[in-house]
């Protein structure tokens, strides 16, 4: 008798262990199928089967609402289903890989009974039944009360965040706060001549990320007229902080909740006849996704859909209320800038889209659907035109949040950062800055950091929380009392930091690049190098390590070179990819970010 438990993080390890012994049973972790933990079935899914898998969901989300070249979310001639794109691609992502992870299973194990122990056995156990067919028995088995209290006392905002972002209302959450917000800290809603309703540019702010309104402000400061478009509460007080004039999106929703039961029967009614096209619309690989799938399918055309139509037809309000000259976006793929982008185009309103990080993934960055995009630097540039956007619809501007290097003084300084972290003044510094993966990854990074400053006596670490990981109470306890490792607060500026460092050690965020503005050594750790993001992967501006002895080697090298040449290895490297990816690091980035949205004004 063949027998699997498939898991998740759900059950505790030690649990989960004793249900093993208990069963004779092999352990699948779906969540650590990417390699990020243990199982006793080893993981599945390279990077490029995950890349692989990311780009057919992809694929898959601007497909599935457009059958015979209807597109059955249409409200008012805009596509609620190219709205809601990068939210939709998520969620089909994440399936597409449990699905390759089952079939990894079933394919290597054949097993006769299944056992699931996972927060969506419900989910799998349909999954199993309808697009595998498999004829193994398949059970459930649930935490004991115990581990479901840990469980409960381990849950935070992030936990929280995530769920309702599954079931499609995390958005709706944020509106009401944003309301809510409104009241509590006072509005900056500057009255306006309504003979002169002119706004020459609104700039979206959606993203809770404060490097993205760092790529917006400074670009607001050249226009006496302009327009702060709230979507989010989290950038409420720098907003109103600033001299633009502040919008709140809930203002011009309230007025069409009544219409949210029209439109709930308008898109009722389009699924009856969507129906029809689900085995040929739902497919993964040529397998109807069954059930699982179409129950999330109703679940959006009758909840989700029409609170986007209500948001369409406050967008349109917004521009009918007020004349728009032009639209500022950091992205145009997430839901409120590729909402209110199309509502743009439908009246004619221009829109430019400014880079928001580095050009990987095609999901963050095309189709574009704005009027023009401002790219960092070539590199960049050329990534989307080999994505198909026309190069004349790009201009090379620089990065404006980078702009602070040149114009703003820095004002920390390395004797405070040395009293406040209790470094030593006149050693090596090194900063990790952490990417918003897994915990079990980032543990495992913080593992080889500290084996190797271990051996390395002259060597300080400075951990930087990622701001979007909630949790970090693990990483104190790691660290306490261990000589030359330290946690920074998130309140420390990072471009003060990374001006103060001595070098930089990432998993492949766009801090790397940030940090080479600053010509300070980057290192690249990964397990695996085929993990490394294309961006850094076969650059000599960085130095690539997988393990602790390397990571020793490496800044060993770099230390040495710049106690007695002044230098490092990697720094003509680092000057020629800066240059080719950000242009010009010179303070005017935003400036020709602004000039590239006078020209649009002018095309207009």
């Amino acid at each position: 008798m063949k027998r699997i438990i498939i898991a998740n993080n759900h059950f505790q390890a030690n649990e989960l262990s004793k249900w093993a012994n208990h069963l004779h049973a092999n352990i699948y972790n779906l969540d650590n199928s990417r390699g990020e933990g243990n199982s006793t079935i080893e993981p599945f899914l390279t990077t490029d089967d995950i890349w692989s898998i990311w780009e057919q969901a992809y694929k898959f989300t601007q497909e599935w609402y457009t059958v015979l070249n209807k597109d059955y979310t249409l409200y008012q001639d805009i596509s609620i289903g190219k709205i809601l794109e990068i939210e939709l691609w998520y969620y089909w992502r994440d399936l597409f890989e449990q699905i390759e992870a089952l079939k990894r299973v079933l394919d290597l194990v054949k097993p006769d009974e299944i056992y699931l122990a996972t927060s969506k056995n419900k989910q799998i156990t349909q999954l199993l039944q309808d697009f595998w067919q498999t004829e193994a028995h398949i059970k459930r088995i649930e935490p004991s009360f115990t581990s479901r209290v840990k469980n409960w006392r381990k849950i935070d905002m992030e936990t929280v965040r995530q769920h309702l972002k599954e079931k499609h209302i995390d958005r709706y959450i944020r509106l009401v706060a944003l309301v809510f917000s409104k009241f509590r800290y006072g509005s900056k809603r500057t009255p306006y001549d309504k003979n002169n309703p002119v706004i020459d540019v609104l700039a979206l702010l959606e993203q809770p990320a404060a490097y993205l309104a760092d790529s917006v402000f400074p670009v607001l400061e050249f226009f006496p007229s302009a327009g702060i478009l709230l979507l989010d509460p989290r950038h409420q007080q720098r907003a109103m902080q600033s001299d633009s004039e502040v919008i709140f999106q809930t203002d011009f929703l309230w007025q069409y909740i009544y219409c949210f039961r029209q439109t709930q029967k308008l898109f009722l009614d389009r699924y009856q006849a969507y129906q029809a096209y689900l085995p040929q619309a739902l497919q993964y690989k040529g397998k109807y996704l069954g059930a699982m799938a179409k129950d999330n399918v109703q679940h959006l055309f009758k909840w989700v859909f029409p609170l986007v139509a209500m948001e369409v037809a406050g967008a349109q309000q917004l521009f009918v209320e007020r004349t728009i000259n032009s639209l500022l976006l950091v992205t145009d793929a997430h839901h409120g800038g590729r909402l209110y982008t199309l509502v743009a185009n439908q009246l004619g309103i221009p829109s430019l889209v400014i880079q928001h990080g580095a050009t990987m993934g095609k999901w963050g960055y095309v189709p574009l659907y704005a009027t023009k995009f401002a790219a960092w630097g070539e590199m960049s540039a050329k990534w989307m035109v080999d994505q198909g956007v026309a190069r004349d619809r790009l201009v090379i501007t620089g990065q404006p949040r980078l702009d602070a290097i040149v114009n703003t003084p820095l004002t920390l300084t390395r004797e405070v950062l040395c009293t406040r972290l209790n470094l030593k003044m006149n050693e090596f510094w090194l900063l990790w800055a952490m990417d918003p993966i897994p915990k079990s990854a980032n543990d495992r990074v913080l593992q080889i950091l500290i084996e190797a400053v271990e051996h390395l006596s002259w060597c300080h670490l400075i951990i930087r929380p990622h701001p979007g990981i909630q949790q970090l109470t693990w990483i104190s306890d790691k660290v306490h009392e261990r000589e030359r490792v330290v946690v920074s607060s998130l309140q420390e500026p990072l471009y003060d930091m990374l001006n103060l460092v001595d070098a930089v050690i990432i998993q492949g965020s766009t801090v790397g690049i940030e940090a080479m503005a600053f010509d300070k050594p980057v290192l690249v750790l990964q397990e695996r190098d085929s993990t490394i993001d294309p961006l850094y992967a076969k650059s000599s501006a960085v130095a690539k390590v997988t393990n602790a002895t390397e990571l020793c080697q490496v800044l060993t090298d770099v230390y040495q070179c710049l106690q007695f040449e002044g230098t490092d290895p990697y720094a003509f490297g680092r000057q020629e990819l800066v240059h080719r990816y950000l242009f010009k690091v010179d303070g005017q980035s935003a400036k020709r970010v602004a000039e590239a949205m006078i020209a649009l004004q002018n095309e207009r």
